[in-house]
């Protein structure tokens, strides 16, 4: 640092050294406000691709919540208790005859 201050010095002279480095610092500060508005720019965008991931996972399960319901009340309905059949219904180790079936020789 010491080198290029004494550089400086040689090469624009003591007159010149403190609008250069005014010129400098002013340059230095804009290119770090334009880092600084890229990256919020760039923060923003990913915020965003963030919410709409997170839209498109909501609507996707306000889809599949409808279905989840309908599927609890169609298994709901198509228990059968096979303990309690009505009279006449044919049991499951006969035919529907209700012959018993003829034993293997």
């Amino acid at each position: 640092m010491l080198v290029l201050l004494v550089l400086a010095i040689v090469v624009v002279g003591p007159k010149d050294l403190p609008r250069m480095l005014r010129a400098l610092g002013q340059f230095v500060a804009r290119a770090r406000s334009m880092a600084n508005e890229f990256r919020s720019s760039l923060d923003q965008i990913a915020r965003e691709q963030e919410l709409e991931e997170l839209r498109r996972q909501v609507n996707e399960l306000k889809r599949v919540e409808p279905l989840r319901e309908a599927a609890r009340e169609i298994e709901a309905a198509g228990r059968i208790d096979l303990d309690r059949q009505g009279p006449g219904a044919p049991s499951i180790g006969s035919p529907e005859g209700g012959e018993a079936p003829a034993p293997l020789a």
